[in-house]
């Protein structure tokens, strides 16, 4: 942390989280966000459907909390980085898309001088090198790209009334937790990306080791995806040369 006090040319972004492990807040203060054990209970759609199919004092309740729990984590990352480094936002499962979270996100704005949050608006693109590609096409990741699109035109608006940064575009939806240099370049393509547009490109290098699955043992989805090969291969994409070089071609034009 030292370091990236020292050296403000880092982009530093707190990566809001609603769904997994525990919150920063104490449990009590947040019960309808977890459980008895108080973890997080809500996936990306529960939050949402909880809110939009409850009372309005459930929804006033299930806000308030969503908004103690984000000031809790933009205190947590602002005390780290001093008080004068501009806050970068962005979300776990692009979570703060949410209509009702991204609207408590903005209400911190002032007060955690939130300068640029990530708007996951992914153009739609044709990558059909394998099988394993194909299948991004007929599994859940096409409807999260159509979705988030969506959700992204409400929130592109509402920045820009507020003067607040984001990316012009996001690759890494599309084929999350199966990237490759053929996604990403064809993604870059389809957008005709130059030095003037602000893409920000999402990889998961992070995995566990087998040792480490017992943190995932209540939830087998999460627990394949951080022990997947992928997350290695991920990694090693990050690490490549010629990452380096595609983003160096497109930062220039496309040249």
């Amino acid at each position: 942390m030292g370091q990236i006090r020292r050296d403000p040319s880092l982009r530093v972004a707190i990566h809001l989280n609603l769904i997994e492990g525990k919150p920063i807040s104490p449990p009590d203060e947040v019960d309808a966000l977890v459980d008895e054990n108080g973890y997080f209970c809500h996936s990306f759609i529960s939050i949402w459907k909880a809110y939009v199919f409850s009372s309005q004092e459930t929804r006033a309740r299930l806000k308030r909390q969503v908004a103690l729990e984000i000031a809790a984590q933009l205190g947590r990352v602002r005390n780290a980085l001093g008080p004068t480094r501009p806050i970068h936002v962005d979300g776990h499962l692009h979570i703060h898309c949410i209509p009702f979270v991204f609207e408590s996100l903005i209400a911190h704005r002032r007060s955690f001088d939130i300068e640029y949050i990530r708007i996951p608006r992914e153009p739609f693109f044709l990558d059909v090198r394998s099988l394993s590609s194909v299948k991004n096409y007929f599994g859940p990741n096409i409807i999260k790209h159509f979705l988030l699109k969506v959700l992204s035109i409400k929130c592109r608006r509402l920045l820009d009334a507020l003067k607040i940064q984001y990316p012009d575009y996001f690759i890494g939806v599309l084929f999350t937790g199966n990237m490759s240099i053929s996604s990403i370049e064809r993604a870059f393509k389809r957008i005709g990306v130059g030095a003037e547009k602000t893409v920000e490109v999402l990889l998961h290098p992070g995995g566990a080791s087998d040792e480490e699955a017992v943190y995932w043992r209540s939830n087998k989805k999460l627990k394949q995806y951080y022990l997947s090969s992928n997350r290695h291969a991920e990694k090693s994409i990050l690490m490549s040369d010629k990452f380096a070089r595609l983003v160096s071609r497109y930062q220039a034009g496309g040249k």
